[in-house]
């Protein structure tokens, strides 16, 4: 049993029935308990996964534990809590009698590792035979894994005794392991189904046969490289920590630490990978536009075409706007606009924004239809409040990724602010039964713009937004703990899944 000195709080990752967090509620008040959870996001311990061999006479059926197997990975919640939490947690557990307390390391998809706290089965606790769960235990803790975002395979299989399989199977490469470089001859013995471009927070280093990756010390700072799906991941990753100089993850010795990181592909969408960073300080050379071969830089694609108003009813124009809205965001977030590109097209924006004189529109919008009297609501949420959405994220991302040049627009921070107000009208929502799946579309249209970051930044703006995007996240994460199914056939498990996810807004 690890020893712990007391402290103010805690970290500690769970996995089980306590990723629940309304059940954990729950039991905590029937016994007069502390929970005060101070901080909670999505997180993998490494080099362990899900096993049944311990019955507890609480639940009278299998309860889960953890098990060590080298490049694996189980999915939890890394928690911030005080001591009497923890106190509360040991006594819910049958510490250290049924599970006893161990310091494990523990990764979140931001490429941080943390040393935190976890129960495991004392070991003559433990059966040599798989004890199955009951439905309802299984239940818990499969709409706990889903309210963070997690695909609950893995806990499913580990239910019916199946093999665990990997869940997370790509991998970034941004140096010898990429295509037509040094050692691209490494990852195609593992079967490679997908390769795409990508880019991940990051500063790039020159260290002459090879680079190295370091965090992101600004929110401009992206490391360029490939994004490679392997069927076969656990072994390549065996290779290629060879290769990195990775012998643990809490090994001290490591030349380069395997983290976990959210890719930025070219369409702007976010997919998790395994990642690479060097271990130490570097004084090397750095890769300011974050290639480290120059022949992989990016040329930057054709210019966008002008974004202009519709001054007739004419949907195929209506939609050829919006449309014109997503290309020139997600070219953004995909890295695939240079710094005068995304500057012309949000001055461009800026010019389209509908203003005060015309009152048959709310100032502050990109609404493309030359007029909102007599039109349904329906339509208003499709051709005022979706390009609007479009046009926010787009300025929110120029604004972090090229803050030079968003500080040479002096009419962008009255346009923001009058934009966000406008957003908020229907507290993100869509129009009849279709009204989920159009906030969803919202606020995914918002994260592809990194408008959450864009608040935590400036704190005291886009006060009603903030709480919107709040809103929308406590919605879906009770969709997803009642399992409400309508929800499921609108929206994909994997998007929602990834939604509940990410939302989470800091102050």
């Amino acid at each position: 049993m690890t020893q712990h000195t007391q402290r103010t709080t805690y970290k500690v990752f769970v996995y089980g029935s306590n990723t629940h967090f309304e059940e954990l509620n729950h039991w905590c008040a029937a016994k007069s308990e502390s929970l005060n959870i101070i901080a909670t996001e999505p997180a993998w311990c490494p080099d362990y996964q899900p096993t049944y061999h311990y019955f507890s006479s609480g639940r009278q059926c299998g309860a889960l534990d953890l098990l060590p197997a080298l490049g694996k990975t189980t999915s939890g919640a890394l928690l911030t809590i005080d001591n009497n939490t923890l106190n509360a947690l040991n006594r819910k557990e049958g510490a250290p009698q049924c599970y006893e307390q161990q310091e494990l390391s523990v990764l979140t998809a931001n490429g941080k590792q943390h040393q935190a706290i976890t129960f495991i089965t004392v070991p003559s606790k433990r059966s040599a035979t798989h004890t199955p769960p009951s439905e309802d235990y299984e239940r818990i803790v499969r709409v706990g894994q889903r309210g963070l975002g997690h695909d609950p395979l893995n806990m499913e299989q580990a239910a019916a005794n199946e093999p665990i399989t990997p869940i997370i199977k790509t991998l970034f490469v941004y140096g010898t392991l990429m295509h037509d470089e040094s050692r691209s001859h490494v990852l195609p013995q593992y079967k490679i189904t997908e390769r795409r471009m990508g880019r991940v927070p990051g500063q790039l280093f020159d260290l002459g046969l090879h680079p190295a990756l370091r965090p992101a010390q600004t929110h401009s700072d992206w490391v360029y490289g490939e994004c490679i799906t392997l069927e076969n991941i656990e072994s390549a990753l065996q290779e290629t920590d060879l290769i990195e100089g990775f012998h643990g993850f809490s090994d001290s010795d490591n030349v380069y630490d395997r983290r976990l990181l959210y890719v930025t592909l070219e369409d702007g969408s976010l997919k998790l990978a395994w990642v690479y960073f060097y271990h130490n300080e570097l004084s090397a050379q750095r890769l300011e536009h974050g290639h480290w071969n120059p022949r992989h830089t990016d040329k930057p694609g054709e210019d966008l075409p002008p974004f202009s108003l519709c001054v007739d009813f004419n949907c195929t124009e209506f939609e050829r706007r919006i449309d014109l809205l997503k290309h020139a965001t997600q070219r953004l977030a995909g890295g695939t606009l240079n710094s005068e590109q995304a500057t012309t097209f949000a001055i461009n924006l800026l010019q389209c924004q509908r203003n005060e004189a015309e009152q048959a529109l709310v100032p502050g919008s990109w609404c493309v239809i030359p007029g909102t009297e007599g039109i349904p609501s329906d339509a208003r949420v499709e051709f005022a409040f979706m390009p609007t959405y479009w046009a926010i994220a787009f300025l929110c991302r120029f604004q972090l990724e090229y803050p030079k040049q968003a500080e040479q627009l002096p009419n962008l921070t009255q346009a923001l602010d009058l934009a966000l107000d406008f957003s908020v009208k229907r507290k993100l929502a869509g129009h009849g039964y279709e009204a989920d799946l159009q906030r969803f579309i919202a606020v995914e249209i918002l994260y592809l713009g990194r408008v959450p970051e864009w608040l935590t930044l400036h704190r005291t703006r886009g006060q009603a937004l903030r709480c919107a995007l709040r809103q929308a996240g406590r919605d879906f994460r009770r969709k997803v703990l009642n399992e409400e199914k309508d929800l499921w056939f609108e929206i994909p498990e994997t998007d929602l899944l990834r939604f509940c996810a990410q939302l989470k807004i800091k102050g």
